[in-house]
């Protein structure tokens, strides 16, 4: 077992799995001169800095959850066929939009190839239409293309600039 040998610098499990980052990979590079950069989870490396004490750590905050919402509701909100469904006073992290003459189902596969994973209707929603947007007064075109989008500590705004593109590319692909 390379973890009970110490062979990584840090490791984490995810989703059932390991990962890590090879210490003697690690230990070849600086014995060459090299400069090395991880780009790890804090919990990675909070391991590191205790396995080698002389390394140089910098941590990077990621932007907040109003910045991504901000950055995703400012790309699209005068986007032709897509209309935001959240209020202003709306919980932080998630954001609910329509893709208009796209069902979300279809959205989310399509999404899905792409790498991006987000849900659809709403949170209440459990695979019916939700009853929360019918609530709201919304059509049922509107209803049934909802994407309800939450961010993670981990989102980027290259993230949300994906998420845009990829929902533009099939506004293309997809409504002809």
């Amino acid at each position: 077992n390379r973890i009970a040998n110490n062979d990584f610098l840090e490791y984490a499990q995810f989703a059932g799995n390991f990962y890590g980052t090879p210490k003697p990979y690690v230990l070849s590079l600086l014995e060459q001169g090299k400069n090395v950069l991880l780009e790890i989870e804090v919990q990675g490396a909070m391991q590191g800095m205790a396995r080698m004490p002389e390394c140089v750590s910098i941590f990077i905050l990621p932007p907040s959850f109003e910045e991504l919402e901000h950055r995703l509701i400012s790309a699209v909100e005068n986007e032709h066929g897509i209309v935001l469904n959240s209020k202003p006073n709306a919980l932080p992290a998630i954001v609910n939009i329509s893709v208009l003459g796209i069902r979300s189902e279809i959205m989310l596969h399509y999404l899905e190839e792409k790498g991006i994973f987000v849900s659809s209707g709403s949170a209440c929603a459990k695979g019916e239409k939700s009853h929360v947007l019918k609530a709201m007064g919304y059509s049922p075109e509107r209803i049934d293309s909802a994407l309800r989008i939450s961010f993670g500590r981990e989102n980027t705004p290259e993230d949300v600039d994906a998420l845009v593109a990829a929902i533009k590319s099939a506004m293309q692909e997809l409504c002809r």
